[in-house]
């Protein structure tokens, strides 16, 4: 079997794997899994409303070759 020392050195190493589990398995992967714009975007509507009146370019890399606004072809 194992001594004691080999025991408590298993343990050890079961709980360091279990805390590595749980940081694992928050809400860290759920942040991750979200995808999309980046914390603090700007939506296109508030992007682009300055914009609507003048008939620029839209600024939004999805819809550059279109007049902002509604994002209809130019």
């Amino acid at each position: 079997m194992f001594t004691k020392l080999q025991t408590d050195a298993i343990a050890i190493h079961f709980r360091e794997l279990a805390k590595i589990f749980e940081k694992a398995s928050g809400p860290a992967t759920e942040e991750k899994s979200k995808r999309g714009r980046k914390p603090g975007a700007v939506s296109d509507d508030v992007r682009c409303a300055h914009q609507l009146v003048s008939g620029d370019r839209c600024k939004n890399r999805a819809t550059h070759d279109k007049v902002c606004g509604k994002h209809t072809n130019a």
